[in-house]
């Protein structure tokens, strides 16, 4: 054994001083970090309107939504919701054109959106009525309806969140009409096996889109 790893030793030094290996490596870093700024470059971050670096913008973007990081349950999908309701009742919070809203204001939507825009993205997901209205990026669900779900909540209407979940989970897997009887049980022993976290909530979500 110790042979072996003699000989390995010995082919990674005659290839590491070889001048080609040294500058390929050189290159694949600059490629990886081209790429991760190009990433950083291309993304829209709430606090670069207020005159922040890309990068800046992206650490103070990602503070906000880390602040609101924890369980998902009840009391926080009633403050999702009593949130939004304050950022759209008033024109303030929007650019105006011709008696129009074209758009969020950055410190509105950075103190009553961006913290919940994860759970916000989940509510429109499991209250859109048009299953039409939903689409994937590969990542996540999107609603892609002008007008969201979360915008015409109450309050009173998130505390059938769970059951929303469960209702929308139910009626997806009995759509699936290639699933054998065996693989529909197995998907209903896990749908009832979701707890009231944000993370296993994904598995419900993940079930409704048949991933």
């Amino acid at each position: 054994m110790s042979n072996f790893f003699d000989i390995v030793s010995f082919e990674y030094k005659k290839l590491f001083k070889r001048k080609s290996t040294i500058i390929s490596l050189l290159l694949l870093v600059i490629i990886a970090a081209f790429l991760a700024f190009l990433s950083v470059k291309s993304h829209f971050y709430w606090h670069e309107s207020s005159g922040r670096s890309s990068f800046e913008a992206m650490k103070l973007d990602r503070e906000v939504i880390r602040s609101k990081a924890g369980v998902m349950d009840e009391a926080f999908i009633k403050e999702v919701i009593e949130q939004n309701t304050i950022m759209i009742f008033s024109d303030e919070n929007y650019y105006i054109d011709h008696g129009r809203r074209v758009g969020s204001k950055s410190y509105s939507y950075i103190k009553y959106v961006l913290p919940y825009e994860k759970a916000a993205d989940i509510i429109n997901s499991i209250y859109e009525v048009n299953t039409n209205n939903l689409g994937t990026d590969g990542f996540q669900i999107i609603n892609t309806s002008e007008v969201k779900p979360i915008d015409t909540l109450t309050v009173k209407e998130g505390e059938n969140f769970y059951n929303s979940i469960n209702q929308a989970s139910t009626e997806h897997i009995n759509s699936l009409s290639g699933l054998s009887q065996k693989e529909r049980e197995k998907h209903f022993e896990m749908l009832s096996k979701v707890k009231t976290t944000t993370t296993i909530i994904m598995m419900g979500i993940c079930i409704l889109i048949n991933i």
